[in-house]
């Protein structure tokens, strides 16, 4: 063989095993992209279907009750239930969150600000959002605040999850830890428990 012949056809093959890995480079990438999309909407769902169950076993058939979810933008944009979907037809849903958005009614002013009186919900609920926020304690104190006097607190947050800035992600969250949260924010008669992805807690303020 003509040694430039020879060049060609060895640089061709560098070039075709440079193409092939790339090719597989992409597909492997691909794969991952969506494993990654099917544990979030696993994730979201399983979310949904907890805070469902608790809202049905604390909440269900008690009339007009006013209900605050923190942290309530549609992130999935319409691709996964949200929990105004939860309200019952005599309820107020009102969705807080920092940025405007779907399924955001009030944009927060602050991660621990409120804009609301003292004692104004009969439940506060949140799923998937305390694990964005520097500071949990503080804003877990502030949703607390703006229950009424026998009102529920529910919080859902990661237990077990991949890194999903939005636009931080600070905080995987066990049963002991989330019942320090709610027990120095002042509520009482805690329940604390995790599942497979995330970890709950419920709690009653006091009068």
């Amino acid at each position: 063989m003509d040694v430039e012949v020879e060049k060609a056809c060895l640089v061709e093959g560098v070039l075709a095993g440079t193409r092939a890995a790339v090719v597989r480079e992409a597909q492997a990438a691909a794969v991952e992209a969506g494993a990654e999309k099917g544990k979030a909407d696993r994730v979201h769902a399983e979310s949904y279907k907890v805070m469902k169950q608790v809202m049905a076993e604390r909440l269900a058939g008690k009339p007009n009750l006013h209900v605050l979810d923190v942290g309530s933008m549609d992130v999935q944009k319409g691709k996964q239930p949200t929990y105004r979907m939860l309200m019952e037809p005599t309820w107020k849903y009102t969705g807080s969150d920092l940025a405007s958005g779907p399924n955001v009614d009030i944009v927060q002013p602050g991660p621990y600000k409120l804009e609301f009186l003292d004692g104004c919900f009969d439940a506060v609920i949140s799923g998937n959002c305390i694990e964005h926020v520097e500071y949990p304690a503080r804003l877990i104190v502030e949703m607390v605040r703006v229950l009424k006097p026998g009102g529920l607190l529910i919080v859902g947050a990661p237990y077990m999850m991949r890194e999903h800035r939005f636009p931080q992600d600070c905080w995987r969250f066990l049963p002991d830890g989330m019942l320090v949260l709610f027990r120095d924010a002042g509520l009482t008669e805690i329940q604390t428990w995790k599942n497979e992805i995330d970890c709950w807690g419920v709690g009653i303020k006091g009068a």
